[in-house]
């Protein structure tokens, strides 16, 4: 066993100084995010969806393609482009994306990954963004009964309490207005 951990612990070494080889090359070398900007996705509300290219390479990127065809027209109302582009992208620079979505249905949704296409050096390479995964949709209603600011609700609670607090006062306020007035103590 003790051989096959030093033979495990080079090939390791080795894998490593190949992927060391490979990134020090000076062309671009992009890596992409997808995330959900909202904490709850819910039925009928936006949802954002961020994308964010960072150029990692020590190269300059050209002709970046963003492709997302994750968004079903049956069940999202796409605002914005999923698509993007940018002529170029430096070395140790980012861009970022935003589309924003109306969920039509409440349920549970897998938010696979978008593609990213650009030029290194003059190959064409491809990547992929991060993979959010299944996310659940809450319905319309659970959502408003949850983070609506409840309005009318307050309004309620305020007139029910003026009733209690304000009448003693009204009382009181007629009283003085006809002279009467508490007595007060006398010290000695």
């Amino acid at each position: 066993t003790l051989y096959f951990s030093a033979v495990t612990m080079k090939l390791a070494i080795l894998a490593l100084c190949l992927v060391a080889a490979v990134c020090a090359e000076s062309g671009a070398l992009l890596l992409a995010g997808k995330t959900l900007v909202n904490k709850v996705a819910a039925e009928n509300q936006d949802l954002v969806v961020k994308y964010t290219i960072y150029n990692v390479g020590e190269g300059v990127a050209t002709d970046i393609n963003l492709k997302d065809q994750n968004f079903d027209p049956q069940w999202f109302e796409i605002v914005g482009s999923p698509s993007a582009s940018w002529a170029s992208l430096e070395a140790g620079a980012s861009v970022t994306h935003t589309v924003v979505l109306r969920p039509h249905f409440s349920n549970y949704f897998n938010f696979t990954s978008a593609e990213v296409t650009y030029y290194s050096a003059g190959e064409k390479q491809a990547t992929y963004t991060s993979n959010p995964g299944v996310v659940g949709i809450a319905p319309e209603a659970t959502y408003l009964r949850e983070f609506d600011p409840h309005y009318l609700d307050w309004a309620l609670i305020i007139i029910f309490l003026a009733v209690p607090l304000g009448l003693p006062y009204l009382r009181w306020k007629a009283a003085r207005a006809n002279g009467v007035q508490p007595e007060k103590t006398k010290s000695k």
